[in-house]
């Protein structure tokens, strides 16, 4: 397998280009924005790990997402198809399903994205899957739900702090369950979809990736603490405390996230012979180890 790549210079890619090269694929990252010229180079596999993910300051409208998310996977894909190469791999978001689960969703579990960033995500695989059979082109579609793992920012790195701290953790009778993977067991999924044996010309899968069943979000500050070397502390919080916040505009988004569930079924991905590589205790203690030694002074 000749293997292109999007996004090396990010987080994911550029562990995923890591990854290849040590196994020994051969790899080339390709620069691909939206509006420019686009030259993929020799090879058989792309996958496309570029976009747009977070907007953390506001700043960013439909428009700019559309275009990265949206319309440059679509502009990359025919670009792809002319240059001989038999699949694209195009990672999407567990966001397109929606904010919350109510059972483990499944490839073909209805979508209800919100936002533009999970709007446009859909949209690119609806694209993909209609142009698959003109091109000719084998499309699998990976939906990832939250990355985590060394050199995580973002929320995750923000519930580590909050993990580390004194304050307890709000719990519910809600249980909410949240899908999570490790960024070793997402790139390692990745290499075994983009090498896998070819499905057809102009076929369109999906596939769920995810560690294992979704851990429970209150087992997963507990198991944040005891690798932090913190004790466990519990704040219980009422039903209708908790609908009040879920409720409330300015707060409801962020609420959404500790006591609605968000869960994947991964059977599709499992059935077809992956399995994850780093189990979760080794993969939460790796991740801590690595927050805690970018919070030293240097």
């Amino acid at each position: 397998m000749k293997l292109a790549l999007t996004g090396a210079g990010g987080w994911i890619g550029g562990r995923l280009r890591e990854s290849a090269i040590e196994r020994g694929i051969d790899t080339s990252a390709l620069r691909a924005r939206a509006g420019e010229p686009i030259a993929p180079p020799p090879a058989d596999v792309m996958i496309h790990v570029g976009g747009i993910a977070h907007d953390l300051y506001g700043q960013m409208d439909q428009a700019a997402y559309r275009a990265a998310n949206a319309e440059l996977p679509v502009a990359l894909a025919r670009r792809c198809a002319e240059a001989g190469y038999r699949r694209f791999v195009f990672v999407s978001s567990a966001k397109v399903i929606g904010d919350a689960t109510t059972r483990p969703a499944t490839e073909d579990t209805p979508c209800r994205p919100r936002g533009h960033y999970a709007r446009a995500k859909l949209d690119a695989e609806g694209s993909l899957a209609r142009l698959a059979p003109e091109l000719g082109l084998e499309i699998l579609v990976v939906r990832p739900p939250l990355v985590y793992g060394p050199g995580v920012g973002a929320n995750f790195a923000r519930l580590i702090g909050l993990a580390d701290g004194p304050l307890p953790w709000p719990v519910s009778s809600r249980r909410a369950r949240r899908s999570l993977v490790y960024l070793d067991n997402f790139v390692d999924a990745l290499l075994f979809l983009a090498a896998r044996p070819a499905q057809g010309a102009g076929t369109v899968s999906i596939h769920h990736v995810a560690d294992g069943p979704a851990p429970a979000v209150d087992e997963l500050v507990d198991r944040l603490r005891e690798a932090l070397g913190r004790p466990r502390r519990h704040l219980p919080v009422p039903a209708a405390l908790i609908a009040a916040m879920l409720a409330t505009p300015a707060i409801g988004a962020r609420a959404r996230r500790l006591f609605d569930s968000l869960e994947l079924d991964i059977g599709r991905i499992l059935a077809a012979g992956w399995r994850p590589p780093v189990d979760f205790d080794t993969a939460i203690e790796r991740t801590v180890r690595a927050w805690q030694t970018r919070q030293q002074p240097r």
